[in-house]
């Protein structure tokens, strides 16, 4: 959940960290585990942001 709310990038200024968004499971833990492996691959489709930028280049 931190890293997603990381990645989607919705500040709390309040809180002082990303705001928790939902994973649209369902709370079941068939739903929880989909949304999650969706998630996953939604954040593994960017590139790192760490990475040289001469990786991304060569690709």
């Amino acid at each position: 959940m931190e890293q997603y709310a990381a990645f989607y990038g919705d500040w709390h200024d309040y809180f002082g960290s990303y705001t928790w968004q939902k994973l649209r499971g369902g709370h079941r833990a068939l739903g929880d585990t989909r949304a999650v492996i969706r998630r996953l691959e939604e954040m593994a489709a960017y590139p790192s942001p760490f990475a040289p930028v001469e990786e991304f280049a060569a690709a």
